[in-house]
């Protein structure tokens, strides 16, 4: 199924999209969400609502959700990744999809261990 974030944005293909961040998450242990510019969880791969961290602390979600777009933002400004850290202290990466020259959305996966697991 493909479908059209917005009007004036490229359509993606869900089912495609669906699979890679599975896929994505699967190979490294991560969660991996594919988001609108504005915010929206297109798709998610291993849970609905904020990121499996939120959910342990039991936090608002909602400042992830704003760290992600922001992260997004980012790293479509800085050539195509963006590294930076939750709320909570966990690092995230953050990638734009682009479709026809347009970023018509992004990949947030996290959280990832970037220092030996001692410290």
């Amino acid at each position: 199924m493909v479908t059209r974030i917005s009007d004036s944005r490229p359509a993606i293909d869900l089912r495609a999209a669906q699979s890679i961040v599975t896929s994505f998450s699967g190979a490294c242990g991560v969660d991996c969400y594919l988001i609108s510019m504005s915010g929206e969880t297109i798709v998610s791969s291993l849970c609905q609502g904020g990121c499996s961290c939120c959910r342990v602390k039991s936090d608002k979600p909602k400042e992830c959700d704003k760290v992600r777009i922001y992260g997004a933002y980012q790293a479509e400004r800085f050539g195509g990744r963006y590294i930076y850290y939750c709320p909570h202290g966990f690092a995230w990466c953050s990638c734009p999809i682009v479709i026809g020259g347009q970023v018509v959305a992004s990949l947030a996966c996290g959280p990832a261990l970037i220092m030996e697991l001692e410290d």
